[in-house]
């Protein structure tokens, strides 16, 4: 399918929009674009979803511009709004777990639930792990991301498929104002889960980005609203190493 864009405000969203059936929508993670994805996106329309993969806004030219994780689901919602969606589930992989809370919270009554893909962000990695997260997607020479890429696969004879998988989706340049959008919105207007709302939180079992202990605790804080699933063997970037499980987790859970 073919990428399109929007314009709003000054800035452009990138967004795929493919399949029929009941919306969701796909959001990336951390400094990358919305083409790794596709694969996943692919599935979920064989399963009889509508996917709109929607990327980020580009980073702005006032590096002191302020942007918080308000004016990122914005961007989502106004794709929502330009494609003439009155709601849609939304999900988000790794950063884009907590663009989809935003969302979310934002806005309830376009939301249909929120699907959560590693969803991280109160427990926090092992400073191994997190060293080798801002090194895997920031401007370093491919020989040192490769190396990181064992932090985020179950298993780390992957590391090499996982790089080939993610280096044309990686844009660095998004890194800075994703992590400062995080820093400066409360973590309360993001990390929360909207009461009654449904959600569904997919994790890895092996994630050492976003360990299952993040998930493990937003299901024992909303009992009866958060349905948990886990990946054996998976770790970050379990979407695109397990992705038939994914789809088959999402598709049920939307038509039941």
């Amino acid at each position: 399918m073919a990428q399109q864009t929007l314009q709003r405000d000054g800035y452009t969203t990138a967004y795929v929009d493919q399949g029929k059936g009941r919306p969701i929508i796909l959001l990336p993670g951390g400094s990358l674009n919305i083409s790794y994805l596709a694969p996943l996106a692919e599935s979920l329309t064989d399963g009889g979803l509508r996917v709109i993969r929607i990327g980020s806004r580009r980073p702005p030219e006032n590096p002191a511009a302020l942007v918080l994780m308000q004016d990122l689901a914005a961007d989502v919602l106004a794709v929502m709004t330009h494609l003439e969606l009155p709601s849609a589930w939304v999900a988000g992989h790794a950063f884009g777990n907590r663009v989809a809370r935003t969302v979310a919270l934002d806005a309830p009554d376009r939301t249909a639930g929120v699907i959560l893909l590693a969803a991280g962000g109160t427990v926090q990695p092992s400073e191994n792990a997190a060293r080798a997260l801002r090194v895997a997607f920031s401007d370093v020479p491919e020989s040192e991301a490769v190396a990181s890429m064992q932090y985020m696969v179950g298993d780390p004879d992957n590391g090499q498929a996982a790089w080939d998988a993610v280096k044309k989706a990686r844009s660095p340049e998004l890194g800075a104002m994703q992590r400062n959008a995080v820093i400066k919105t409360p973590q309360k207007e993001w990390a929360s889960l909207v009461p009654g709302k449904p959600a569904l939180i997919i994790q890895g079992s092996d994630d050492q980005i976003a360990p299952p202990a993040n998930g493990e605790e937003l299901a024992r804080s909303y009992p009866g609203q958060v349905t948990l699933v886990s990946i054996q063997g998976g770790g970050h970037l379990f979407p695109i190493f397990h992705r038939d499980e994914v789809t088959k987790a999402i598709v049920h859970h939307i038509a039941t």
